[in-house]
This record gives C-alpha cells, sequence and structure tokens, in this order.
C-alpha cells in the first residue's frame, strides 16, 4: 500500500500521492449553482485529510443536464467564480483539484433542470420513471459546443485537470448504447462520434491535463464493455491524461452505479483487468476500496495507478492521512448502509453521512458551562449522544442494563456484517471522547445517587408494536427484534411475516434460507418502503429469486381463526390456512419515559430517541447531534 503514497503524474499534472476523491453528487450547492460555505467545508475537510486530487462534484455544461437542484452549472457565473474560491482553498491544503463537466441527458432530473431531458434517441429512464425527447441534430452540435465552453470555463477558475463524463449512463454514454441510440443520422452510424466531438472540443478549449471516465453499466454486458474499450482507444489516440474507471449506469443499473454492498466484486475487478489490458495511460479505479485489503489486491493484482474513494471519504475525511500515520484503529470506516449518502438525494435533499455528522459543518464550539450528564441507552443514539456531549467538554457516563453496546445496531450487524464497521467507530468515538461505560446497569435511583448528575439523557429506544388483530395474540410470536437478537424461533417451517420493512425482508431472507416456507403481509401497496432506494431494489430482487417466499402488498391481516387467516387483499378477502408461527416486523413504539422519582432526582431530563431512530441508524445519530449541540 506503500506504492499509492508515491507521487504520480497525469501528463503535466503531479500528484503527492496516488489518492483520488472520486467526484461526488453531493447536493450541497445553493439555489442557481451557489458554491455554500457547506461545500467548501465538505471539500476542504477532504484536502486536510490527505488526499492528493479531488475531482469535484459533476458540472454541468447546461442547464438541462442537471441530476440535482444544487448541482453546479458550467453557464453559471455564480458557479464558476465559487468555484474559483473552493480550488484555492483545496491548492492551500496542499491538494489538487479537477473538475468534472458532464450532462447527465436522459438521467437528467426535470425538477432540476427545469425542461424535459433530452438522449440521443428519445428513451425512458427507469430509475426516475421519466422520458427523454430525442435531440435534434443542432442541439447535439451545441452540447459538444457546451462541453468546450465547459472546460476552458474550469480553467479559468484555476483546475488543475478537467475529467470529462464518459460513462455511469450519462449523454456520452448514452450515444455509445445501441438501446438509447437509434438514430439514423452520422450520431447513429458512429455512435462514438459524440464522444471524440467532446473531446476534441475540450482538448482545443484547454491545455490543462484531460482525464476520461468510463463504466460498465452492469456485468457481463458486452456491449458496454465494447464501448469502454472503444473510449479507452480515443483517450490514447487522443493523448489524454488518464482514465478513470467506475461502474453502473444512473438510469438502468442503479445497484451497480452505487457499488451495492450486497453486490460481488468480480464482475468490478473484470472491468478494472479489462480496462488494464486495453490502455497504457494511468488508470485511476475505484468503488468499495476503504479498507486495506481491497486496496491491497487491487495493487497485487495491477489493476490500475490511483485508487479512487467515494463513501470512505465521506465517512472518514482523514482517512488518508490515517492510513499513512498507520492509525487503523481511528479510522470512521463506511458500512454501506447508503443511508444519508443516497436514501435522501434524489429527492433533493443534500448529502448526509451516518458516521459523519459534523459532514460540511463546522465543529461543535465546547460547550460554555460543562455539566455532569448520565445517558440512560447503550444504542446508536445513546452512545452518539454520549460522544458528542463529551466531546463539547461535558462529563459523561453512559449505562446501559445490557452486556454489550449497540441495541438494535448489533443486532442488525449479526445478519449484515458490514454494520459493524459504525459499530465499531461508535464505540471508538466513546472511548476517544473519554465517556464513562457502565454495562449491566440499569438506571435507578440509586445510580442517580452515586453519579449525581446534572442532566439525564433518556435514551432507551423503542420497541416492536404488536397490531391488534384478533386472534394474534393465540398465536406463536416472535419480533423482529427477537429474531435479530439470535433468540430461539419458535418451532415450525410456516411463518407470516407481519410487516414488509427492511427488518421483515431481511427476516424473511434469512428464514428462508433455514428452509421456512414465507408469506409476508404489506399494508402499503409497496415493500421496503422504510430503505433507501438501491437497497430495496438489491433486497426485492433476490427474494423475487426464492420461491420459498410469498410477497401481498395492498394487504391487511383481518383476524386469526382456529386453522385459517383471513386476509383482505386488494380489498378482497382471502383466506389462507394457519402458520405455524407469526414474526411481527412492522413499526415500533417508543419505550416508557424516565419514572417519576427519576425525574425529581435530576434537575434536567431529555428524551432522545423513539420509533424513527429504532430502525434508522441515520436519524438515530443525527438526532443525538442536535440535542448535543443544545446542552
Amino acid at each position: 500500500m506503500e506504492r499509492l503514497f508515491s507521487p504520480l503524474e497525469l501528463g503535466s499534472l503531479k500528484l503527492k500521492n496516488r489518492f483520488v476523491l472520486a467526484p461526488i453528487l453531493a447536493g450541497l450547492g445553493g439555489a442557481e449553482g451557489r458554491v455554500t460555505r457547506r461545500q467548501r467545508r465538505f471539500y476542504e475537510a477532504i484536502a486536510e485529510g490527505g488526499t492528493g486530487l479531488l475531482v469535484l462534484e459533476p458540472v454541468a455544461v447546461a442547464p438541462g443536464g442537471r441530476e440535482h437542484p444544487n448541482q453546479l452549472l458550467a453557464t453559471s457565473d455564480e458557479s464558476m467564480e465559487g468555484l474559483s474560491e473552493l480550488i484555492r482553498a483545496i491548492h492551500e491544503r496542499g491538494a489538487k483539484a479537477a473538475i468534472q463537466i458532464t450532462h447527465a441527458g436522459a438521467a437528467a432530473d426535470p425538477r432540476a433542470a427545469g425542461s424535459q431531458p433530452v438522449a440521443p434517441s428519445a428513451c425512458l429512464c427507469p430509475s426516475r420513471g421519466t422520458f427523454a425527447e430525442e435531440m435534434r441534430l443542432d442541439e447535439v452540435e451545441a452540447l459538444v459546443r457546451a462541453f468546450g465552453r465547459a472546460a476552458s470555463k474550469a480553467a479559468a477558475a484555476g483546475a488543475d485537470a478537467v475529467e470529462i463524463q464518459g460513462g455511469q449512463g450519462h449523454l456520452i454514454a448514452q450515444f455509445l448504447c445501441p438501446q438509447t441510440n437509434l438514430r439514423r443520422d452520422a450520431y447513429g452510424n458512429d455512435r462514438l462520434l459524440f464522444a471524440k466531438q467532446v473531446v476534441h472540443e475540450v482538448l482545443a478549449a484547454t491545455g490543462l491535463p484531460i482525464l476520461l471516465r468510463v463504466s460498465c453499466s452492469r456485468p457481463a454486458e458486452g456491449e458496454s464493455r465494447g464501448g469502454i474499450l472503444r473510449l479507452a482507444e480515443l483517450a490514447e489516440e487522443t493523448g489524454l491524461a488518464a482514465l478513470d474507471a467506475a461502474f453502473g449506469d444512473a438510469c438502468h443499473a442503479r445497484p451497480w452505479f452505487y457499488l451495492h454492498a450486497a453486490l460481488p466484486r468480480e464482475p468490478q475487478e473484470a472491468l478494472f483487468a479489462a480496462i488494464r489490458r486495453a490502455t497504457k495511460l494511468p488508470v485511476m479505479a475505484g468503488g468499495r476500496m476503504g479498507n486495506r485489503a481491497a486496496i491491497q489486491r487491487f495493487l497485487d493484482e495491477g489493476w490500475g495507478d490511483a485508487v479512487t474513494l467515494a463513501r470512505p471519504l465521506i465517512a472518514d475525511p482523514n482517512l488518508v492521512e490515517k492510513w499513512r500515520r498507520h492509525k487503523d484503529g481511528e479510522i470512521m470506516e463506511c458500512g454501506g448502509c447508503l443511508q444519508g449518502c443516497l436514501r435522501h438525494l434524489p429527492e433533493g435533499a443534500s448529502l448526509r453521512c451516518t458516521l459523519n455528522p459534523f459532514l460540511a459543518e463546522e465543529p461543535p464550539l465546547p460547550a460554555p458551562k460543562p455539566r455532569s450528564i448520565l445517558v440512560a441507552g447503550g444504542g446508536p443514539s445513546g452512545m452518539a449522544a454520549a460522544s458528542f456531549l463529551a466531546e463539547r467538554g461535558h462529563r459523561v457516563t453512559l449505562a446501559d442494563p445490557a452486556s454489550s453496546l449497540g441495541g438494535m445496531l448489533r443486532a442488525a450487524a449479526e445478519s449484515k456484517p458490514a454494520l459493524f464497521h459504525p459499530l465499531l467507530a461508535l464505540i471508538r468515538r466513546l472511548d476517544s471522547a473519554g465517556v464513562t461505560v457502565l454495562l449491566g446497569q440499569r438506571v435507578e435511583e440509586a445510580t442517580l445517587e452515586r453519579i449525581s448528575p446534572e442532566v439525564l439523557v433518556w435514551a432507551v429506544g423503542a420497541s416492536q408494536a404488536v397490531p391488534s388483530i384478533p386472534g394474534l395474540r393465540g398465536q406463536k410470536l416472535m419480533t423482529a427484534e427477537e429474531f435479530f437478537s439470535r433468540r430461539p424461533t419458535p418451532k415450525g417451517h410456516r411463518v407470516l411475516v407481519l410487516g414488509a420493512t427492511r427488518l421483515g425482508l431481511e427476516a424473511a431472507e434469512r428464514l428462508a434460507g433455514a428452509g421456512c416456507r414465507i408469506t409476508i403481509t404489506e399494508a402499503a401497496d409497496s415493500a421496503g418502503c422504510d430503505m433507501e432506494s438501491v437497497g430495496r431494489e438489491v433486497v426485492l430482487a433476490r427474494l423475487a429469486s426464492l420461491p420459498a417466499i410469498t410477497l401481498f402488498a395492498g394487504t391487511e391481516v383481518e383476524r386469526f381463526e382456529k386453522e385459517w387467516v383471513l386476509l383482505s387483499v386488494g380489498g378482497q378477502p382471502v383466506r389462507v390456512p394457519r402458520f405455524d408461527w407469526v414474526l411481527i416486523a412492522g413499526g415500533f413504539l417508543p419505550k416508557a419515559g424516565p419514572p417519576p422519582a427519576l425525574r425529581k432526582a435530576v434537575r434536567e431530563v431529555h428524551i432522545l430517541g423513539g420509533p424513527q431512530v429504532a430502525t434508522d441508524l441515520l436519524d438515530a445519530i443525527h438526532s443525538a447531534r442536535l440535542l448535543a449541540a443544545r446542552l
């Protein structure tokens, strides 16, 4: 891994190391594409953390190519002036900056673009559910020129390099794809023509090193792979500085676009190998590279010259410096939950992170008057609150009756090992903040007498709600919370899961793997409504392949009878044979607050958590941040 800390030359650009921030659509900009203070803080933190090159978030070359209402825009003087100040700040912190220029084509968001999306040919973008119109010839030619103008403006803003987005389902990739390019003109006869013209236009507009991002839409897609190889040849023929290898398609392969943690690594690694064989140019590549083992394999196989990182640097902007100093134990390692970096971004919200709640924010100020604070509850919200309060200078004790920290997060990590990363990060943060932790300790009057806190934070979480369905109490029952805590399941292989929530779907998958036959009922019209969209797509695809699972959406369980269960499916009554046992996986109810005796014994009491934070790690941690900021 030490090789990655050696310098690298990309054309005339000299980098101090081989770690690169991949372009991230962060949504941190302001109206009309302005660069904001939060946006600057986001990039400044990563530059300070040791990353050699920051490829800034995609800058749309025209308003119709935007994916987000706060996306930067090359035609906006405000965007470019702000970028100039941002790039100066990055340079002051010892890093280099490249600007990615792009047009999303069919993947553009009509709300952000202010118009209907356009594409080489009329087509649907399934991930957005929007329809793109076919571009007129004059529109195609105008966009070629727009790429050149954007490159010129990037150079004027002080960028060290320009990256052209040639993959991931954006406009250049759409011209290369036979499904989205059915044109009968020159751009259809030679699907590489648009890419050629854009590259030549950008080269003519600036003398900066030019990088080209390429990607494979999805595994085993020969046409996509062929397009990559043609782009690699074009890059080498025209003297570009490097290739930047990515994966996925914003319209047609979103799980691969975001490289969901559950997806296999083999297709991604095959892409790296194919690109390495196809070009002598320097290759930057990444995706799920946030640990030493993945990076070492990348180096051992000789797949590239630099590693691109996105989510790992969102979770820990100081990651590169911690690796350099061999401080791996201090790293906040991304668990791939996608709750903050994806879940609300398509709705126009800005980037957030479960592990980095102060993302793009100034560090919290010290408390004006440090106090003694007792936090009751060792789940995510309790751990986060205790850490944040201690970091502000308070004297904090955390107590929990369990023998280990984590609550529902620890239980969930048993089935999804990647969640151990945020759990361990929260525990390390407690330790580094100097929080006193008391396990096997209920918060009672005697506890208050011994600790004498000035403030009590009640963060005992929530419990699974048991619905009021006639006959339910007479069934063998288990809650999802009990299931993921590894309690023994009732006997029997026919199981009814009440609630197609994330917990319900994941429990059903595990039970099917153990040989059970599962029926899932969900009152809503679709399953997984509490999940981020990509994870939901991945999980539902897996469940659809399992014949042991039957899912009824838009379905109410009316009552349980001796031999039958009466359902209402779309308003129509349906009787099914009774089940061996029932798993309850619906909503949560807040646990009782502190008893009156405790409220009287402490001057100040705050209640933290509730039904939402019980299953949403992002909300659990961010609600703790907001509370800590007030105390």
